[in-house]
């Protein structure tokens, strides 16, 4: 398998582990519309969280964060993506905000840094 997909599968994974931790209950994963995916949909308290993730190797010498790598291209995508799963599973009017997932990941030892930036605007 290709780096970059163990890497954001790892990533994948540890957000997931880490949001059910804190109180999230996972509603889909990977959900796709002709415009793009959403990679985690959650709820918490009655809110509908779209979580974007971008992960990244943890190297010393890093001077990037992963969230910094969702372009304005990809946060249009993810819009229309949004209003698509809202109609299609009838959750129009509910409340939600999209949140940014940045992972570090160790692929030596299979670990990850999660940081959540929550109620990101778009």
């Amino acid at each position: 398998m290709a780096k970059h997909i163990t890497i954001g599968q790892l990533g994948e994974e540890e957000v997931v582990r880490f949001i059910e931790n804190n109180g999230h209950t996972i509603l889909d994963r990977n959900f796709r519309s002709r415009f793009g995916e959403l990679d985690i949909v959650s709820k918490k308290d009655g809110i509908v969280h779209f979580i974007e993730v971008k992960s990244v190797e943890e190297k010393p010498w890093m001077d990037q964060l992963p969230e910094e790598n969702v372009t304005q291209a990809k946060r249009e995508k993810m819009a229309k993506t949004i209003e698509i799963y809202l109609s299609e599973k009838r959750l129009e009017g509910v409340d939600f905000t999209i949140d940014i997932a940045g992972v570090f990941v160790n692929l030596a030892n299979k670990s990850a840094r999660v940081r959540i930036l929550e109620d990101v605007t778009f």
